[in-house]
């Protein structure tokens, strides 16, 4: 904990970057993240693939609908990095920019031109996540509960102490969480949870957490046992954030110029 806590201070005493390493930084983001995140949730593309898809290229033997996860993800990254101002310090107070509409938005995102009749819209049936015990919300009561959870973490955000980066942690962490106990909508949860919570990050952070593919089942097995091991889901986060964190210091402070 006191590392990570070490290398995020390493980092925000790095910003601001010049232009240069601004577009290295954000073009390594752009693919880390995007990989990461969409081999979390299935898609076979390869990393070197998916930033070949970025620079508009079209990867033989994958479908259509992991081309369009690549870019799609993108485009949700850059709305949540224009509400946040990127790596520099936020222009707008979190309140301002985070509420249903932007959690929706986000998600219209992850859905379009994949499935547009629900893109940004609450789910209207009962889902079940293959291979786990996970027991998610009735349909009916997810607007309420995406009420409740919206104010929820406006209200305890007015509380926290932004100076006090284990506090930052940990409302990022348990805002994933509930959002994906809710699971709002019919597909595109998990990619909403982490853009949401990188979201905060960005806002409080200048900068996101990245959960890796390698470690998909620790993570998903840290949030089905977070009610009895609530420990070991922030171990887990914790162990992703801190490796993503060597990696990037590592190309900031070698100044290594990124693109793809």
């Amino acid at each position: 904990m006191l590392e990570l806590i070490e290398c995020i201070k390493k980092m925000k005493a790095l910003l601001p970057l010049d232009t240069t390493m601004t577009k290295s930084l954000k073009d390594f983001l752009d693919v880390k993240y995007n990989y990461n995140s969409n081999a979390i949730e299935g898609t076979t593309l390869s990393e070197r693939e998916t930033s070949l898809v970025l620079k508009g290229q079209t990867i033989p033997k994958h479908s259509l609908i992991e081309h369009l996860e690549v870019i799609n993800h993108k485009n949700a990254f850059d709305y949540i990095f224009s509400l946040t101002n990127g790596f520099l310090p936020s222009k707008n107070d979190f309140l301002d920019i985070f509420n249903e509409d932007t959690i929706c938005k986000i998600h219209s995102y992850i859905l379009m031109n994949i499935n547009n009749d629900a893109a940004g819209i609450y789910r209207r049936q009962n889902v079940r996540i293959a291979f786990s015990r996970a027991v998610l919300p009735r349909y009916e009561k997810v607007p309420d509960l995406m009420r409740e959870f919206a104010t929820k973490y406006r209200e305890q955000y007015t509380s926290i102490d932004l100076a006090n980066t284990d506090e930052v942690l940990q409302f990022g962490y348990l805002l994933h969480l509930d959002f994906v106990r809710i699971h709002p909508f019919v597909d595109g949860n998990g990619r909403t949870a982490r853009l949401i919570q990188n979201l905060w990050f960005l806002f409080a952070l200048d900068n996101i957490n990245i959960v890796y593919f390698k470690n998909r089942q620790e993570y998903i097995s840290s949030i089905e046992n977070a009610g009895e091991d609530m420990p070991g889901y922030t171990a887990c986060m914790h162990t992703n954030f801190l490796e993503f964190k060597k990696e990037e210091l590592e190309l900031i402070e070698n100044r290594e110029i990124y693109q793809y």
